[in-house]
């Protein structure tokens, strides 16, 4: 079996990503199904919508007006 053939079925049969080494065992490339490809795609034109849209700023309150409320939970 062949290169191609071994990453062929590992994506085939696994997460749809894989991540192939170079000579000295560094990540060299990521290799993935055509539908994880579409995915990351998706998540790109999210991102780049994101930085297009202005961002509002939130006025901060000063310390002593925060309460337990206004803690993200």
């Amino acid at each position: 079996m062949n290169t191609f053939e071994k990453i062929k079925k590992i994506l085939e049969y696994g997460s749809g990503k894989a991540i192939v080494l170079d000579h000295e065992a560094t990540p060299a490339f990521i290799v993935m199904n055509w539908k994880e490809y579409e995915k990351i795609l998706h998540t790109i034109d999210v991102l780049r919508g994101l930085q297009e849209q202005p961002i509002h700023h939130v006025p901060r309150p000063s310390h002593d007006q925060l309460t337990l409320n206004d803690l993200p939970l």
